[in-house]
């Protein structure tokens, strides 16, 4: 709990004292959900009724069982991944207007250029329109180098253009290139692993 404490006040960041705790750190911690935790502590916290049980899309036609919680409010709505002993081992957000985040305030609708003022430099991502298109795939050494293991991040474009053409398929891409700084993706999707012993 010390580490978790001293990490966020490194990074700058702040809990607000009103409204759930929505801040997401990779490996660490959903809220006040600390890594670890189970089904049960997850409606002990949130309650019961707030915990509903779904059918998590992982993309190319597989699913797998895990939970909502406060599933019909967009804005608080987070998915987890449980594995058979129903601990809970993966986060996932990608509602438009979801408040969750991660540090520096990023979240769903942040752009690139967003992402790289947070990270303290340029980054690599994947290019668009195929099923791993906009995920980061290195932070390049900078501040969010650190959660990689543990974060995967999606961006997509608001729209098409000359510029978005140019960055589609299975080619790694630099964010500091002219086509994407134009195109300036945002945040579309995020999932946080949550290890367990």
């Amino acid at each position: 709990m010390r580490v978790l404490l001293l990490t966020l006040l490194l990074l700058g960041c702040t809990t607000q004292t009103a409204g759930p705790n929505r801040l997401m750190v990779p490996g660490a911690a959903v809220g006040d959900l600390q890594a670890g935790a189970t089904l049960t502590d997850a409606k002990t916290l949130f309650g019961a009724a707030n915990v509903q049980p779904i059918q998590i899309n992982l993309g190319e036609g597989e699913s797998a069982l895990g939970v909502a919680i406060f599933a019909n409010d967009e804005a608080n709505r987070i998915e987890f991944l449980m594995d058979s002993r129903q601990r809970l081992i993966a986060a996932h957000i990608d509602a438009t207007d979801s408040r969750c985040h991660l540090v520096g305030e990023i979240g769903i609708g942040s752009s690139l250029k967003q992402l790289e003022q947070t990270n303290g430099g340029p980054f690599a991502l994947y290019g668009f329109e195929w099923d791993l298109g906009g995920t980061v795939t290195n932070w390049r050494q900078g501040k969010m180098a650190k959660f990689a293991p543990h974060l995967s991040l999606r961006l997509t474009p608001d729209s098409v253009s000359e510029d978005t053409i140019k960055l589609l398929g299975d080619t790694q891409f630099p964010s500091e290139a002219p086509e994407m700084q134009r195109v300036n993706p945002v945040v579309s999707e995020i999932w946080i692993d949550l290890p367990v012993d």
